[in-house]
């Protein structure tokens, strides 16, 4: 008997995040159950503590205007990235990037942060150096706290955009209280705030909930 087929999917995806990128396609091959984990591009862990429920949306997951537009972004893969395709953005004046995810999935009674997860170009990331986007949550069509104004560029914003243990960096977009894990959906946006500059060279890898109280994912 195959085990994985009784696996929950939320199991499933777990497995595939500790592989490589390689190592998914392969084993999706092999194994029918895995190919749904595979193919959803969501990575999901347990804080060993706690016990609680980490999810990070991959860039696939998330609504990227003009995303499939070869001329605004390009989809391509990172070596140090947990999922197949990262967001790479080639140029453009506007940026609108959202996603959501169901609240039932989240640990119940626990505070998340959520974390847009992403990098910039070393050579020819612009457009981002003293100017802000707009980071936004909102719970069950309910604002949580204002819209945060903050750079990108580490360089403006080193008390907020930090560097993770894994290579990327992040930058906190909001937080929320999950009470009851019942049936609700957090929405989570980028927005750009000044419209006026080309940007070009951030690389997305995805959005990430984590609970407050498990510690940091930074250096």
């Amino acid at each position: 008997m195959d085990f994985t087929m009784i696996l929950p999917e939320e199991c499933q995806s777990l497995i595939m995040s500790f592989t490589s990128p390689a190592d998914a396609c392969r084993s999706a091959m092999v194994c029918q159950a895995l190919r749904s984990a595979v193919d959803f591009d969501a990575s999901f862990q347990l804080e060993k503590g706690s016990g609680k429920k980490c999810y990070m949306l991959g860039a696939r997951e998330l609504a990227v205007i003009w995303g499939n537009t070869p001329a605004y972004w390009n989809w391509t893969s990172q070596p140090d990235s947990r999922f197949p395709e990262v967001a790479e953005l080639v140029e453009v004046w506007w940026l609108n990037v959202t996603g959501k995810i169901e609240t039932r999935i989240l640990s119940p009674d626990t505070n998340y942060a959520v974390y847009l997860v992403f990098r910039l170009r070393d050579t020819d990331a612009t457009g981002f150096r003293g100017r802000t986007v707009g980071l936004h949550v909102i719970v069950d069509g309910i604002a949580i706290g204002e819209v945060r104004r903050v750079s990108l560029d580490p360089r403006d914003e080193p008390r907020h955009v930090r560097e993770r243990r894994d290579g990327w960096m992040e930058v906190e977009m909001g937080e929320l209280f999950n009470e009851c894990g019942d049936d609700g959906t957090v929405e989570f946006s980028m927005k750009d705030v000044d419209t006026n500059y080309r940007k070009q060279g951030l690389i997305i890898e995805g959005i990430e909930l984590r609970p407050k109280d498990i510690g940091s994912y930074v250096n």
